[in-house]
């Protein structure tokens, strides 16, 4: 599989690297080391800019991260329009050329012209593929600057099975949302859309090649001599584009499967910070006064 199929999943796992990271470096911070931000000041500067409500955090990880991965997603779409569009022009030349020629050699214009119409939607879907991480990121960054917040945070116990009912619906983050994780609910929609999005893109790849291998392979429209030298061509990226499809499907199924999970141990754990609470308590003894703790569990 090529490279350039990875970058989305690349880039989810550096955003989890990243912000696992900072989620150690937050556990060693006191909470006089917080700044105290205005949150309708905090949202509006990551609307405005990814990452910049996160600096006004002091999260400059998470900060550098936003705003470099949305910078790169943003990139490679335009990168991917721009060959899209060259590929556009190639394609019409192509058709151009052949209403000049005729039989054998037409024939193998034409050919070559379903090539270019291939590889023409498989960079615009690219386009889209990266169009699509990009708002994926642009969300995740706005959910984790509302988490910043504070807002509608309490530890009050939450209901697993609410939790797990909610988690069952694809592609939101409910299950994260009710439990009040903002920024978990972001990374698991952006995780879970954008790997659906590629094997979806990578299903109508699969279609496309398939419909161009049983052209070549019909005698009745395709010549035999260019049966010979397309049929294996068209076969080969067919299979390519399957295999691919599937492994993202799987990919996507796998993160669905994990957001569940979250989900439902989150909302068991919730309350957890109330529950293992400590309580000092003097009371009398025989020899004076006692330490008695109580652990809450």
């Amino acid at each position: 599989m090529k490279y350039s199929s990875y970058k989305g999943i690349l880039i989810i796992c550096v955003t989890i690297i990243a912000f696992s990271m900072e989620a150690i470096s937050d556990t060693t911070s006191t909470p006089e080391s917080k700044p105290s931000i205005n949150p309708k000041t905090l949202l509006l500067s990551s609307a405005i800019i990814p990452g910049a409500g996160q600096l006004l955090s002091r999260k400059y990880l998470k900060a550098g991260t936003f705003l470099a991965l949305e910078a790169i997603a943003v990139s490679a779409a335009i990168g991917w329009d721009q060959i899209a569009q060259s590929r556009v022009g190639e394609y019409h030349k192509v058709l151009v050329s052949s209403a000049l020629d005729t039989g054998i050699s037409k024939a193998r214009i034409l050919e070559d012209a379903h090539v270019k119409k291939f590889q023409t939607m498989d960079a615009e879907l690219k386009r889209y593929n990266y169009l699509t991480l990009a708002g994926g990121i642009y969300l995740y960054n706005l959910l984790d600057a509302f988490e910043l917040t504070g807002l509608l945070k309490d530890n009050k116990q939450r209901n697993p099975t609410m939790a797990l009912g909610l988690a069952l619906i694809p592609g939101l983050g409910l299950g994260q949302i009710y439990n009040g994780s903002y920024s978990k609910a972001g990374l698991f929609m952006m995780g879970q859309v954008q790997l659906g999005v590629i094997a979806y893109n990578k299903d109508r790849m699969m279609r496309l090649a398939e419909s161009n291998y049983r052209r070549v392979s019909d005698t009745t429209i395709t010549p035999s001599s260019i049966k010979a030298l397309s049929s294996s061509d068209w076969d080969s990226r067919r299979r390519a584009e399957l295999k691919q499809r599937n492994s993202f499907i799987w990919y996507s199924i796998f993160v669905y499967v994990i957001g569940i999970l979250d989900a439902v141990v989150d909302a068991h754990l919730h309350d957890y910070q109330e529950q293992m609470k400590i309580e000092p308590d003097l009371v009398p003894s025989e020899n004076g006064a006692g330490l008695n703790l109580r652990l809450n569990f």
